[in-house]
């Protein structure tokens, strides 16, 4: 990649849940602004902000923070991922992947995300401060 996009890292944690594959969309993060929902046959995994309801009937890893790499991106980027996964696993720093149509989102533990931010600045990718009420 020629150009590296600006990633931000969004306010406040999310949980990743995991809920059985027969399970329905679950109505506590209907009205989220943030989630993100995966089926296979296996699981119906969710991120949202916490959530007790939800969380009480999941199994959950909480206190994630994420960083958003500006879009929309074009389908035709190549490695972007890749950088990013890269520069962070070189630090030890574990992950979470989410794509959208329009970008990606990393997810980090909390208490890593000032490492990441610091080691995506290293790799080149121009860090804004926390923006948006996502």
């Amino acid at each position: 990649m020629s150009s590296k996009p600006r990633i931000r890292a969004l306010p406040g944690t999310f949980d990743i849940h995991r809920l059985p594959p027969g399970d329905e969309m679950p109505i506590e993060v209907r009205a989220a602004t943030f989630v993100w929902l995966a089926r296979t046959a296996d699981e119906l995994s969710v991120v949202c902000r916490p959530n007790a309801d939800l969380a009480a009937r999941a199994k959950v890893s909480p206190g994630w923070a994420a960083i958003q790499v500006e879009g929309p991106l074009d389908f035709s980027i190549v490695g972007l991922l890749a950088d990013i996964t890269g520069a962070l696993a070189a630090e030890s720093v574990s992950v979470f992947a989410l794509s959208t149509f329009d970008t990606d989102y990393v997810l980090v533990p909390g208490d890593d995300l000032g490492r990441a931010l610091d080691c995506l600045a290293a790799a080149g990718f121009e860090a804004r401060g926390h923006g948006g009420s996502i």
